[in-house]
């Protein structure tokens, strides 16, 4: 009889599984769309909304967070939008089925101001293959920290190009002075000096500003061979470019390194690096 028991159980379990298949870790939570909804870059009707992305009735997304706006709740999701790509965007919790009760709220990291250099935004993080938007964030916007995921920043702000509110993903590597991004964690220092640390488990590096005496917007000469450019101000990053003797470039930014060493933010090809003050040459 025991076994003829434990047999039953386990087909019911077996069937339970057949039967829900939608069903998997509780950290994971999944909702259906009622009707035909366009997808907003943030929270409410005041944030721009991406263009020609649609969700249909029965489609499934994955649920990442919720957002009180007022008398609305609003919910952000994520969906395949191709075999390549993904979308990060919200809707409303009305155009969904979807159990609150399991989605945690969302929350901003930091309030204090951010800078960012023109930057490529996305709906996610880049490296992860979210679709990226064809504009960008203009040099010196300043705007709200939400998420740091896998080294980018999701960030609200005011997009002059589209004229509305907004909600993107960029590379921490395009925020100035005021949040960075260590393996241990990230932090942030706003300029009015308020300081959040998400992740203590070291002391920040200290960003020093051209108020500070530090050679912010001066040219320098590599006098070294071949030197690494590195993604963060450290020898512990990650080589995004390389620079050559006799090359002249301009320092975008100072910050002292987990060794006490100085290193210099500048453009590259294009791209954004830190190079050690050691192996140039300032004018």
């Amino acid at each position: 009889m025991k076994r003829m028991t434990a047999a039953i159980l386990m087909l019911c379990v077996l069937a339970g599984l057949v039967l829900i298949p939608g069903v998997s870790s509780a950290d994971t939570v999944y909702a259906t769309v009622r009707d035909t909804v366009r997808i907003s870059t943030g929270p409410g009707d005041q944030y721009g909304e991406l263009p020609d992305l649609k969700l249909y009735r029965g489609d499934q997304v994955r649920v990442l967070t919720k957002h009180n706006n007022g008398n609305e709740t609003w919910l952000q999701v994520e969906f395949n939008y191709s075999a390549r790509n993904r979308v990060r965007g919200y809707v409303r919790y009305a155009d969904v089925s979807a159990e609150l009760r399991r989605v945690p709220t969302e929350a901003p990291l930091c309030t204090g101001r951010i800078v960012v250099q023109n930057a490529q935004t996305a709906t996610g993080p880049f490296s992860q293959g979210y679709l990226a938007y064809l504009s960008s964030v203009r040099a010196n916007t300043s705007g709200i920290i939400y998420e740091v995921e896998d080294g980018y920043a999701h960030i609200e702000y005011w997009s002059y190009a589209e004229g509305e509110k907004w909600r993107s993903w960029i590379s921490l590597d395009d925020l100035q002075t005021d949040w960075y991004f260590s393996r241990t964690g990230y932090y942030g220092v706003a300029k009015d000096s308020t300081m959040y640390y998400p992740s203590p488990t070291k002391s920040p590096s200290t960003y020093y500003g051209s108020t500070k005496g530090y050679p912010v917007g001066k040219m320098f000469t590599v006098i070294s061979g071949s030197c690494h450019v590195k993604r963060g101000a450290g020898t512990e990053f990650q080589t995004v470019e390389y620079a050559y003797v006799g090359e002249r470039y301009e320092v975008l930014e100072c910050k002292t390194g987990s060794t006490g060493k100085d290193w210099y933010r500048i453009k590259i090809n294009g791209a954004y690096g830190w190079i050690s003050s050691g192996l140039v040459s300032l004018d």
